[in-house]
């Protein structure tokens, strides 16, 4: 057969003549049945539900979610000054943007999570607990496309705890913070290692600013952003911002389910109080306890820290709460006792340390 002339616009492919044959046959002498398929139930991929529940447990702990334009302007670049971090300066250049707040793909969420804050003040809101789970970018080398980061902030500022009757109000602090980070580390992380490494950042306090370190390798940020930029934003009280790298988090996730029966042997617990130099930190010195070979040690909670007349200046003293148990047999006391001095000999060839005198 050949086509009319007058139907070329209409019937260049072979698909088009069989749809002809068929409406001159007649659709109606064609059974209804459904076509033949492969049917796949949907689901979340791994990513999207850890994601999924990160939120949901930041918003259990008391946290509001926001969101931003993925923008920062010039203005916010000199202000947080990222151009003096190598993280953060490789800013990638909006071609047309709308406008000068627009300026810039943002590095970090920190100047938009600023600004949170300061417009939550200015409406005389001003305990503040907030987190943005977005993209961040950054020049990628040899290539025209950006680097995108998968990226976690958390902000906060004014008081933990309100003021009522049964107790006055608490300011957060620094390890109100730290303490959001540890506990997303405890929930993913059955094995592993978590480091806060001091490193001064142009945007944080000089003495409170380090990396998140997680199994050697670098997460993410934490700190107190710096007075002077708050004092710029018109900020008159104490902010405290972390950020992670979710993309290398998530990815380093490892879970394992791991049921453990209830203890039927009772525990010993012991109080240990060391006097160190000022400048050793308790996460170090937790760190070299647990080092020392035995499988009993169930539990390590530093419980005070004393600074005073009877310490040394220059000292300090910290006190640990060490608990025993072996989940075979009833526990001995000569056993820790044993345990214990091996733990004092190595904190004091590692750290000069000596147990505290009352």
């Amino acid at each position: 057969s050949i086509v009319p002339s007058f139907r070329f616009e209409d019937l260049g492919r072979e698909i088009d003549l069989i749809e002809e044959v068929a409406r001159i046959y007649g659709y109606n002498n064609f059974d209804s049945t459904p076509p033949d398929s492969i049917l796949r139930e949907g689901g979340y991929s791994f990513y999207q539900r850890i994601i999924r529940d990160i939120r949901a447990v930041l918003c259990n702990i008391g946290l509001y979610e926001v969101i931003n334009y993925s923008f920062v302007s010039e203005e916010a670049k000199r202000k947080f000054k990222l151009d003096f971090e190598d993280a953060y300066k490789n800013t990638v250049k909006v071609l047309n943007p709308i406008n000068e707040d627009f300026a810039y793909l943002r590095s970090s969420l920190l100047p938009s999570m600023t600004m949170n804050i300061k417009d939550n003040i200015n409406r005389k809101i001003k305990d503040i607990r907030i987190y943005e789970i977005s993209k961040v970018f950054r020049k990628k080398l040899k290539s025209k496309l950006p680097l995108e980061i998968n990226t976690l902030g958390i902000m906060l500022t004014g008081k933990v705890a309100v003021k009522s009757w049964y107790g006055k109000g608490k300011n957060c602090n620094y390890y109100s913070l730290k303490g959001i980070l540890e506990y997303l580390y405890n929930k993913y992380y059955n094995l592993g290692s978590l480091d806060i490494k001091e490193k001064e950042y142009k945007f944080f306090h000089p003495r409170i600013s380090a990396d998140v370190v997680l199994n050697n390798e670098g997460m993410g940020i934490i700190g107190k952003v710096h007075p002077i930029l708050l004092e710029e934003m018109d900020i008159k009280q104490d902010v405290y911002y972390l950020e992670i790298n979710l993309d290398k988090f998530i990815e380093n996730i490892k879970i394992k389910k791991q049921f453990k029966s209830v203890p039927v042997f009772p525990s010993i617990e012991i109080d240990l109080a060391i006097v160190v130099d000022e400048n050793v930190k308790s996460s170090n010195v937790e760190k070299e306890i647990r080092n020392t070979e035995t499988e009993i040690l169930e539990e390590i909670t530093l419980f005070d820290i004393y600074r005073g007349e009877q310490i040394k200046s220059g000292k300090k003293s910290l006190a640990y709460s060490l608990v025993f148990r072996d989940n075979k047999r009833t526990l001995k006391d000569v056993e820790v006792e044993i345990i214990i001095q091996r733990i004092l000999e190595n904190l004091g060839k590692k750290y000069n340390a000596r147990v505290r005198d009352f």
